[in-house]
């Protein structure tokens, strides 16, 4: 149903002892009769068989969200589709419709298009995906379409630079008069010429003999991402339970926890002896491996 004009497709079989001249002709009398239009496409066992290919293969879904969605957003991510020899089947607005006198209380835009087909590279479509959302500012979700997807109750977040807008250990660093040096042992992670514990260690201990008090200070002037309230609402409201693995620190993670009503923090706990940061944590550091590890374990429980 659109702008109140209903289109609906039907696949028939007419049993070979009756006659599909009559039956269409009759369709068509009573199409007239009720007011509406009917057009017929006789489907051969070829096309029959096509359709049914097509049917078997994975479903994904390509969810768009943005301020607004233009055309020139929605043919680039189409286009890419196409190379990847995929299928679009269905275009979902989520987010209702733009009143033209109060745009404003429409200040989101979402479309989730449901595509069948295996992609030819699928490490190249979501590379091409994230290009495009770099490139336009909107946001893009790559997933697969199956029966796990309804069941999944359960959502984690990373937390520097996804629910909060900055990264805090280079807050850090600008308090301590060692940004540039941090900046760089980054840099050099980026790269990849230092793995995460490696450079983590190396950054966290410039940061030894800082104040305690300037966590406090940091802590103030964190910004949320934008929307990060309304999606941690709306998650508790369908039931998920939410949390924080990240290879942050935990006095941060703590304060997201009480705002947001987080089920779950694992962050890296830094050490603090008389009030001054030691440039080391405690336990076992947080990283990439770790993340997958204590994931598994929440799912278990969950």
């Amino acid at each position: 149903m659109i702008h109140d004009y209903l289109s609906l497709g039907m696949l028939i079989e007419i049993p070979s002892r009756h006659s599909s001249s009559s039956i269409l002709k009759d369709l068509v009398f009573q199409a007239h009769k009720l007011g509406i239009q009917i057009q017929f496409s006789p489907i051969d066992m070829e096309n029959y068989a096509g359709w049914m290919t097509r049917n078997g293969h994975e479903r994904l879904m390509i969810t768009l969200l943005g301020r607004t969605l233009t055309a020139e957003q929605l043919t680039g991510v189409t286009a890419v589709i196409a190379e990847a020899g995929l299928n679009i089947d269905i275009i979902t607005n989520l987010s209702g419709y733009i009143p033209l006198d109060q745009p404003e209380l429409q200040p989101r835009a979402c479309i989730k298009l449901t595509i069948s087909g295996t992609p030819r590279d699928p490490e190249q479509l979501r590379r091409q995906l994230f290009e495009i959302s770099e490139k336009t500012g909107i946001d893009i979700s790559f997933s697969v379409d199956n029966i796990y997807r309804h069941a999944r109750k359960l959502i984690v977040f990373d937390m520097d630079s996804t629910l909060i807008q900055c990264e805090v250990i280079d807050e850090l660093a600008k308090h301590a008069g060692v940004g540039e040096e941090v900046a760089r042992i980054t840099e050099s992670a980026m790269r990849g010429d230092l793995d995460f514990k490696e450079s983590f260690t190396r950054r966290l201990a410039l940061l030894k003999d800082l104040d305690q008090g300037v966590l406090a200070e940091v802590a103030q002037t964190i910004e949320l991402t934008e929307g990060a309230e309304r999606v941690m609402g709306v998650l508790k409201q369908l039931g998920f339970k939410t949390g924080i693995i990240s290879g942050g620190f935990d006095y941060f993670g703590k304060i997201l926890q009480a705002r947001l009503g987080l089920d779950y923090v694992f962050t890296n706990t830094l050490d603090i002896k008389d009030g001054k940061i030691t440039g080391q944590v405690s336990g076992e550091i947080i990283d990439g491996p770790r993340k997958a590890e204590i994931l598994k374990t929440i799912a278990v429980v969950e």
